[in-house]
């Protein structure tokens, strides 16, 4: 996969990222561009917080734990969502099915036990247990990007004091936010 060298500028901070370039872009597939953030007019209860996306991560993690497939369906952006780095954004509505299902993505978010009869997963955590199985978790926010014409957030989740990650250290999550609609919605997600 080839990647783009992208970069932001937000105010008086300048920020470089290396994007993928989707498979379809790649092979001269185009896609209808979003208009620019600066076109976009949002209602002020809407314009988006640094507290809202946290408030959203939030919503994610309790999802998570109360192992609710319907409320992190929610969290999901209609666009689909990267999970991993190198692969193509899965439709939400796929990932609804693999829920319902209790396939792939299901064990990859909330089942450790299911996501280890796949070899590939011996060692691999499910969110959900890497959360339940610590004393608690923190929320870290990074800096605002303008990413394709939309507001993009990145939120790292760690985990305290859970045995199962010693010498792996706390961070065991990392979540790509988009502002879809005036609400902040899940676009990726790495596990590590």
């Amino acid at each position: 996969m080839r990647t783009l060298l992208y970069a932001a500028q937000l105010g008086c901070l300048t920020v470089a990222l290396a994007l993928p370039i989707s498979r379809s872009i790649a092979a001269g597939q185009t896609q209808s561009p979003d208009p620019p953030l600066s076109q976009i007019s949002l209602p002020e209860s809407k314009l988006p917080t640094r507290g809202s996306l946290m408030a959203a991560a939030t919503r994610f993690v309790t999802a998570l734990i109360e192992k609710d497939t319907g409320a992190l369906l929610q969290q999901f952006s209609n666009s689909g969502v990267v999970f991993d780095v190198d692969e193509d954004p899965i439709p939400r509505e796929k990932i609804g099915l693999l829920m319902a299902q209790k396939a792939h993505l299901y064990c990859l978010l909330l089942d450790t036990a299911c996501l280890r009869n796949n070899p590939i997963f011996k060692s691999q955590w499910a969110p959900r247990d890497s959360l339940l199985g610590g004393k608690s978790y923190r929320l870290e926010a990074g800096t605002p990007q303008e990413i394709n014409h939309r507001l993009a957030m990145h939120v790292r989740l760690f985990v305290q004091a859970n045995p199962d990650r010693a010498g792996r250290g706390e961070e065991f999550c990392n979540l790509d936010y988009i502002l879809e609609e005036g609400s902040w919605k899940v676009s990726g997600v790495q596990i590590y």
